[in-house]
């Protein structure tokens, strides 16, 4: 399997230091987004959450 660039960038937010935002990500459909969180979550955590937030946005 090829890592991705994007747990570079999981990595950046993990040992940014201090308090600890959500991580969300965002982007297009079927491009990996919730494997790539879910990889990277298995690495470096013992027990992980996913709370997958999808929906219709209303345009203004």
């Amino acid at each position: 399997m090829f890592k991705r660039k994007i747990l570079k960038e999981f990595e950046k937010w993990m040992n940014g230091g201090g308090k600890k935002k959500a991580l969300v990500v965002k982007g297009m459909c079927q491009i990996g987004k919730t494997f790539s969180v879910l990889e990277f979550a298995r690495s470096h955590y013992k027990a992980c959450s996913l709370c997958e937030l999808q929906g219709k946005r209303q345009r203004p």
